[in-house]
């Protein structure tokens, strides 16, 4: 498969919980808006909105764990719900113009659609493993090298647990 032709929903299951997946998908669409969706009053009002249609859209699932790449909400589908939002009619034009936003990113022609908005096409799963062993400390290499101290990438934090 090519690097083109690879979807990556930002819906899909994650997370146990409604509010880990709500809050998961939440920091993708932060990251894909290149800006926080909290901090300032509108963001927060985007931030519930955005976190009403993801739970409108997972509660129609009993299990969250068994929702599919195939079942996993779209892009679009998460803006056509977001677009009729809002119960006030202060709130009516900030959830149409996040869903906008949300649109003209990762939908139709947008820089992300194509990446982002469809069936996830990647096997993310553990292969049935019940949990996957983190790296030998032969592979992972934490010293100090020149362009960072402690990682080999500029401008970074030692994990927790390592010292200089």
């Amino acid at each position: 498969m090519s690097a083109k032709a690879t979807k990556l929903n930002p819906q899909d299951v994650m997370f146990p919980t409604l509010i880990e997946q709500v809050s998961h998908v939440t920091r993708i669409y932060e990251t894909v808006l290149g800006r926080s969706l909290s901090g300032a009053q509108r963001e927060n009002l985007e931030r519930g909105l955005l976190g009403e249609v993801l739970e409108i859209l997972y509660r129609g699932f009993p299990n969250l764990n068994k929702v599919s790449p195939e079942l996993a909400p779209t892009c679009d589908v998460v803006c056509d719900v977001l677009a009729g939002l809002g119960d006030k009619e202060a709130t009516k034009p900030i959830a149409k113009n996040l869903a906008d936003e949300i649109a003209g990113l990762c939908t139709g022609s947008g820089p992300w659609a194509e990446f982002l908005n469809g069936a996830t096409n990647v096997d993310l799963s553990r292969g049935g493993r019940q949990t996957i062993e983190p790296r030998s400390s032969a592979s992972t290499n934490w010293k100090a090298t020149r362009s960072c101290r402690y990682w080999r990438i500029p401008r970074c934090f030692p994990p927790s647990g390592v010292t200089a």
